[in-house]
């Protein structure tokens, strides 16, 4: 949800838990949000493991892109109210996924410069069916794990208040 100016939205129906949550640090917010991110990321990374092993017509021998796929935090940029998340492809560090967009939407006969063929890799969906299929379960496994989260913080600090 964008917002624009100084409106707000939000998080809960509840006006005690729409108060503690925002009495809370931005960095309890940030780290309850992103636990619970990826928590219910989790389904969607075995479907779109299971699509892509599913969609390949032979098994790949690193298995670079298998590997790859699953969740990264995105940082968060000064006093950004935001938070945002990745699912899909990781192309840094260990990870060597940096292919996966070429497998999920498939690419065009391709020929280089002098003229010789490279070929056309097929498209897979195996992502974009991934997120279609899950795309309800995680937000609702989303709203849950933060929920839950909510509720072990506000028992944490009742008991340290005793």
């Amino acid at each position: 949800m964008a917002l624009r100016g100084r409106q707000s939205a939000r998080m809960f129906d509840d006006d005690k838990l729409e108060a503690f949550f925002r009495s809370l640090s931005r960095a309890d917010k940030y780290a309850m949000v992103m636990e619970a991110y990826a928590d219910a990321t989790k389904p969607l990374i075995t479907e779109s493991q299971s699509r892509l092993v599913q969609s390949l017509k032979r098994r790949s021998r690193t298995m670079n892109l298998y590997k790859s796929l699953g969740f990264v935090p995105d940082k968060k940029k000064g006093n950004s109210n935001y938070v945002q998340a990745k699912v899909g492809a990781r192309k840094f560090r260990p990870h060597k996924g940096f292919h996966g967009h070429l497998v999920d939407a498939g690419t065009a006969e391709r020929r280089t410069r002098k003229g010789y063929s490279r070929g056309r890799m097929p498209r897979t969906n195996f992502f974009t069916d991934a997120v279609q299929n899950t795309e309800v379960q995680v937000t609702d496994q989303l709203r849950a794990q933060i929920a839950t989260r909510l509720e072990t913080m506000i028992e944490q600090r009742m008991n340290n208040a005793k």
